[in-house]
């Protein structure tokens, strides 16, 4: 299952949407956080692949925007902790980096976690679903 989400972190730096799909259940969902621990306040974002492909496109045409904008000086995307009971799994990954905006030279910093499910799917792991960008500790 580490192999899946570093696959998923993967296809988000190269840009590659179809590896971020495959990396995925047709049926997940996902859940935005905003940065709040209180799931009151959570959202369902994705409901299924065809949700999750409209989702990524607007992610992917936004981060091209952001490298136009910012520099990167900092990033990293950790899986710190996975648990399997047989063919499902959950895991918490660590989002956290800095960048600096060329115009104004202001610094942008993020630290999140995102929780993760995942199960057998056809006999490969997949994302079945996540909450994502609750904020860390």
């Amino acid at each position: 299952m580490r192999a899946v989400l570093e696959r998923e972190f993967e296809g988000h730096l190269k840009r590659d949407l179809e590896q971020i799909i495959s990396c995925y259940a047709d049926n997940c969902v996902g859940y935005y956080a905003d940065g709040s621990y209180d799931p009151r306040k959570w959202s369902v974002g994705i409901a299924g692949v065809k949700d999750l492909r409209s989702s990524k496109e607007d992610l992917l045409i936004q981060m091209k925007e952001n490298q136009e904008i910012f520099v990167t000086h900092a990033r990293s995307d950790e899986v710190q902790h996975i648990d399997v009971k047989g063919n499902f799994a959950a895991a918490a990954s660590r989002h956290y980096g800095a960048a600096t905006n060329k115009e104004t030279g202001e610094e942008v910093r993020w630290d999140w976690i995102n929780f993760w499910m995942l199960a057998k799917v056809g006999g490969q792991w997949k994302i079945t679903g996540f909450i994502s960008q609750v904020v860390s500790e």
